[in-house]
């Protein structure tokens, strides 16, 4: 069994949000992430999927996106991110879901043996476009969230972790993720949300136990990245 990890699908298969304005390698992007997962995903292999899934505004108006996630081998796990504006509340979500689908949102899943928990994040405090009255809340909220779900993964049983977040885990985040580790000796973040020239502001590495990786779909050329293989 192998986990990947991509994040920033940005589908709009149901709507008509173009993604070539953003740069060519944009263009028919959802092919290209088709080709790409089939290549290397089996059906026993899991996808951990880092928030920005679905330009759709509603639940019923993501069901396609939804759809293509799940004809796509694998099992397949993923958090929102800060343009998922269809991800309204848990239970809203799951019942829309393919069944090869996870939601995580104030919770936690043990899939094949190996721990998810995360939360979409939000901007630190180190950021230049930090703003304490705009931002703070948000943060605090995140900061929260995080904890829930790590606190629900820790009452379960597995052999590895995968955390998932949507925005660059900050300092505190990182601090608190890696109180996982007391579980298990193998555990992985794996965040998106950073595009072109910002990727060079990601983290890809280990720090506090805990291994970094970003996986925003344009940074690993729409192919899901290998997070471990058993």
């Amino acid at each position: 069994m192998k986990v990947f990890a991509i994040g920033d699908l940005h589908l709009s298969l149901g709507g008509t949000k173009p993604m070539d304005v953003f740069g060519p390698e944009w263009q028919d992007h959802h092919l290209k992430i088709a080709r790409n997962w089939r290549d290397v995903v089996g059906a026993d292999d899991i996808v951990a999927i880092a928030g920005d899934v679905s330009w759709a505004m509603r639940p019923p108006e993501a069901e396609p996106d939804l759809r293509f996630i799940g004809d796509l081998p694998g099992r397949k796990v993923l958090i929102k991110g800060n343009h998922d504006y269809w991800c309204e509340s848990k239970s809203k979500v799951d019942r829309i879901l393919p069944d090869s689908v996870s939601y995580i949102y104030n919770s936690a899943a043990v899939i094949g043996g190996i721990g998810f928990a995360g939360t979409r994040g939000w901007l630190c405090r180190a950021s230049d476009d930090f703003d304490e009255a705009k931002d703070g809340k948000h943060l605090r909220h995140e900061d929260l969230r995080l904890k829930t779900s790590l606190d629900a993964l820790k009452q379960l049983e597995f052999r590895a972790a995968m955390i998932i977040m949507h925005f660059p885990p900050s300092p505190e985040q990182m601090t608190c993720i890696s109180t996982i580790c007391e579980k298990c000796d193998a555990v992985h973040c794996a965040y998106g949300h950073l595009h072109g020239d910002d990727c060079r502001n990601g983290f890809n590495g280990k720090i506090e136990g805990v291994t970094y990786s970003l996986v925003s779909a344009d940074f690993v050329n729409f192919m899901p990245r290998l997070i471990m293989a058993e």
